[in-house]
Parts: structure tokens; C-alpha cells; sequence
């Protein structure tokens, strides 16, 4: 799915937790690849669901939030943090 979605669309990974441990599951996933853009909590002093790691995508691509959708599996860490950056 995500070789298919990177055809046609610019992909980002936005996550919490230590670099070390998110770099390793990555490598270990063999999903690097696929993102244009990694964003790690730790790395950026940004963690979900503060607005700040989400206002990083904005600046990252330079468009508007109304065209960003972000897509996450936590309604308080993915959801709450999005709505507040002002993403889809």
C-alpha cells in the first residue's frame, strides 16, 4: 500500500518515542523508503499530540495545512494534535 500511495502522493511518518528505538523499528520494517519525510518526537523536541510536530509538515512541504491529511491510530495523540494544527 505505501509503494502504491508514494506514486501519488508526498508521504510523511510523524512518531513519538526515543530516535534510537523509532530508527531501528524503521530499519527493521524496511519502510524508510517509502517517506519523503521522517519525523521523530525526540529528534524534533516535539511530541504528539502537541501542534508543533504536526506545524512541521507545513513548513517541511511548503503548502497549506488544508492540504495535508494525516492519518494516525490515536484518537488523543494523532487526533487531538491534528485538529489543533488545523490538518484534515
Amino acid at each position: 500500500m505505501l509503494a502504491f500511495l508514494r506514486k501519488k502522493y508526498r508521504l510523511s511518518l510523524v512518531t513519538n518515542g526515543p530516535s534510537d528505538v523509532q530508527r531501528a523499528e524503521i530499519e527493521d520494517l524496511q519502510t524508510a523508503e517509502y517517506f519523503h519525510h521522517i519525523i521523530i518526537a525526540e529528534e524534533v523536541r516535539y511530541a504528539k499530540p502537541d501542534p508543533r510536530i504536526f506545524h512541521l509538515l507545513i513548513t517541511t512541504y511548503t503548502i497549506s495545512s488544508n492540504q495535508i491529511l494525516y492519518v494516525g491510530n490515536s484518537p488523543r495523540e494523532d487526533g487531538l494534535g491534528v485538529y489543533q494544527a488545523g490538518l484534515k
